[in-house]
């Protein structure tokens, strides 16, 4: 939802409905899943991407999500995917970042909300380091136009549905190749780069955090075109 007012909401996700009826349409699933009895293996969380504009908002996001019932609440950093989304990256604010991160981890501990936020970010260079990804051992994302990515980060196409079968790429040369490579001591660049696989503590600087820009697509890497 990356926002708990409208004012930011809307600023974020462009044309997005009122965030007051994502929350009244949150709380309606909540209270159709409790009268169905499926409070125990249905779960419903939120997604917040972490950005210098948006990160006062999240005591207050945990507060409402807290109050509809929400099981958890998701925080992940901004990927820079373009020069214009630098200013945004939380890296340089790095006090300001943990100030917040610690008040909304005490919050959530109290009120029994489960969040993930990742760790603190540090000014030392290249401090922590990659995690294990699993992503393409269990998931796939299906777009619109039926290209199907290994992930969410854009440039992880693997194949079309209207060339192929899901069946076949996902058991295809390509998916065996990104699997046998992906944690690796050489995985692909584009997981190389990746924010989601481990600390942003391992980025010496926003700069180095954006080199996921320069990142070859993974379709163009694992076939070897040039």
């Amino acid at each position: 939802m990356d926002a708990a007012t409208d004012h930011t909401y809307q600023k974020i996700r462009i044309g997005a409905p009122e965030i007051g009826k994502v929350f009244s349409s949150i709380e309606q699933l909540l209270a159709a899943r409790e009268v169905h009895g499926r409070t125990e293996d249905f779960r419903v969380e939120i997604g917040f991407t972490l950005m210098l504009s948006n990160i006062h908002e999240l005591p207050l996001l945990l507060r409402k999500a807290s109050a509809v019932g929400v099981d958890a609440v998701n925080c992940r950093h901004l990927e820079l995917y373009h020069e214009e989304m630098i200013a945004e990256s939380l890296l340089g604010h790095e006090a300001y970042f943990n100030a917040i991160r610690q008040s909304a981890i005490d919050f959530a501990a109290a009120a029994g909300l489960r969040l993930n936020i990742g760790s603190e970010l540090r000014k030392e260079e290249q401090e922590g380091g990659m995690e294990p990804c699993y992503i393409p051992f269990g998931s796939a994302v299906v777009l619109a136009n039926g290209d199907v990515m290994a992930c969410c980060v854009p440039g992880s196409k693997v194949g079309n549905l209207s060339e192929n079968s899901l069946e076949d790429i996902w058991n295809g040369d390509l998916y065996k190749k990104l699997r046998s490579s992906v944690n690796s001591p050489k995985p692909p660049s584009l997981c190389k780069s990746c924010h989601f696989s481990g600390s942003m503590n391992r980025f010496g600087s926003v700069a180095e955090a954006a080199r996921s820009r320069g990142a070859r697509p993974l379709l163009e890497e694992l076939t070897g075109a040039t």
